[in-house]
This record gives C-alpha cells, structure tokens and sequence, in this order.
C-alpha cells in the first residue's frame, strides 16, 4: 500500500509521487510516517524530506513550512 507524497511551494509543485514510507524532520524531532498514519499537523525545519519508493530512497531538500498528514497524503508546504 502506497500513500500521496506532495511537496509545494508557493509557486510550483515541487513532487507529487506514490511513495511507500516519508520521513520529515519537525521541531520536535524526526517523525517517520507510513499509509494509514493518524492525522496529524506540525512545522517542519529546513531539512531533507526523504520518501522511499520500492525500497528505493529518495530525498529532496526543503525550506521550512508545514505538513498535514492524513492516512492516504502526506502534503508539505515550503517557501
């Protein structure tokens, strides 16, 4: 089972993907999430966004924001 991964900036859509598992760096630490994750708020610091996709991980460096998880979506948005 996949989840929606989707990274935006004010501009663009920086990813939009399936992925397997998404691990965000918040400020109060590192939070690892998979499908069917509680919903769940939070600011994240500037850092990586890593996501796997087939056992294959991935990364793509962010600007601080916010992310609101939701069992099936993962959206993040950034400056």
């Amino acid at each position: 089972m996949q989840m929606q991964l989707k990274i935006l900036s004010p501009d663009s859509v920086m990813l939009d993907k399936f992925v397997d598992s998404v691990v965000l760096k918040l400020e109060t630490g590192d939070m690892g999430i998979l499908p069917g994750h509680v919903p769940i708020a939070g600011k994240i610091k500037r850092s990586e966004v890593k996501y796997k996709v087939n056992n294959i991980e991935n990364s793509m460096e962010v600007s601080e924001g916010y992310t609101f998880v939701m069992p099936n979506r993962v959206m993040v948005f950034t400056k």
